[in-house]
């Protein structure tokens, strides 16, 4: 993943956190994506990789027409997840 894409995707975190928590809470039972006040479970972090995935595609096929996403790619989303699980497990539990 190129740094901007990674700084793309950190900011729509972090600005989204809400909207994300919103969509978990309203989408789901709050015991399948909250494990704690401020964790998300497994289900739910995979929900929000899931999106982030959708997000980077996207812009990949926007700026470049390959919209591919690598297993790599996706570790390192799984990794921005964890940076922001209790920003939006909060949101939810809020």
């Amino acid at each position: 993943m190129d740094r901007y894409e990674r700084e793309l995707l950190d900011d729509a975190i972090s600005q989204l956190s809400a909207s994300i928590g919103n969509a978990l809470r309203e989408g789901f039972e709050t015991e399948a994506v909250l494990e704690e006040k401020d964790e998300l479970t497994d289900f739910g972090a995979m929900w929000v990789q899931g999106y982030l995935v959708g997000q980077l595609a996207t812009l990949r096929a926007i700026s470049a027409g390959n919209p591919n996403v690598s297993p790599a790619d996706i570790e390192e989303i799984g990794a921005l997840v964890a940076e922001h699980d209790s920003r939006i497990a909060s949101e939810i539990y809020s």
